[in-house]
């Protein structure tokens, strides 16, 4: 069977193993932002850019290769959790395979983004990327480093619907992680 237009060998693949798959999590490191880290599902693909992570996503790729990977408007909605904070190279967070001192797995990976410029220029490469394949994106963003609305003024392509805090209990009232709906512009 020939592959059809708009798609490369590797998310035809993909997509044949899930043929349901309409959602995509754009930054599936270790799918940590899901309850069960071990989700999978048809109706969803897992693509990221980083190598060697406890949960290989389905699909391995730049966030501005998506293009080239899935035709247009492909997923119904995509979920968008990129590095949100950068890290010394000492760091236990820049390294994927984190271990305790008693030399136990912690499996805790939240990206980085390698420098404040690093990391802004991805997201606003990415998200032009991301305005192909998808028309609607929920973001996860965490003001550790940067604001959210440093971050929104980035996101040109997109026109924000819909925002809302998370109240984590451990963190006494200073949430400072927010759930963004965005729709291509």
């Amino acid at each position: 069977m020939s592959i059809p237009v708009g798609f490369t060998e590797e998310s035809w693949k993909v997509i044949q193993k899930k043929p349901l798959a309409r959602y995509c999590d754009f930054s599936a490191a270790n799918r940590v932002m899901w309850r069960f880290h071990g989700y999978d599902s048809g109706y969803w693909v897992f693509v990221d850019k980083e190598r060697g992570l406890l949960r290989p996503p389905d699909l391995l790729c730049e966030w501005r290769d998506l293009p080239d990977h899935f035709p247009r408007d492909f997923f119904l909605c995509g979920l968008f959790d990129p590095p949100h904070t950068w890290f010394s190279p000492n760091s236990k967070h820049t390294n994927p395979r984190v271990y305790n001192e008693d030399g136990r797995y912690m499996g805790m990976w939240w990206g980085d983004g390698g420098s404040r410029k690093k990391l802004v220029r991805d997201i606003l490469v990415g998200q032009r990327a991301l305005a192909v394949v998808t028309p609607v994106l929920l973001m996860k963003w965490n003001e550790t480093s940067i604001s959210l609305e440093s971050i929104l003024s980035v996101m040109t392509e997109w026109r924000e619907v819909r925002r809302f805090k998370v109240c984590s209990p451990y963190k006494r009232g200073r949430a400072n992680t927010w759930w963004v709906k965005l729709v291509r512009k």
